[in-house]
């Protein structure tokens, strides 16, 4: 079973996942952390990676509305940051959505590319 630290955050295999309201501003702090002068290929590369863990119906979802996010406002807004920004889904099955058939999988992997 989870546990809830001080913050708000859920430790699980210790991972820690944050919460939406958190996700929100840890996204765009980020964003703005990568187009820094300061910040090195290698770092920008790291804040530019986001992981989503579950391929069901949610997890497929947030990745679907985060991957529009990006493509509809973010590179709109921050041109520099095109193609840089990676989302991945993890899951232990062998592909997503794999409670429904087959092509809702394969619609969601091509979708995702």
């Amino acid at each position: 079973m989870p546990e809830r630290s001080a913050n708000g955050c859920c430790e699980l295999l210790g991972f820690s996942a944050n919460c939406a309201v958190r996700g929100g501003t840890d996204f765009s702090d980020r964003l703005e952390q990568a187009v820094h002068p300061a910040t090195t290929p290698e770092q920008r590369e790291r804040l530019l990676q986001f992981s989503i863990v579950g391929g069901g119906p949610t997890g497929v979802e947030f990745a679907a509305e985060l991957h529009d996010l990006v493509q509809s406002d973010v590179y709109r807004m921050i041109p520099e940051l095109k193609d840089q920004i990676k989302i991945r889904v993890y899951d232990v099955a062998p592909g997503l959505l794999m409670s429904f058939d087959q092509y809702a999988g394969r619609g969601a992997t091509h979708g995702l590319d």
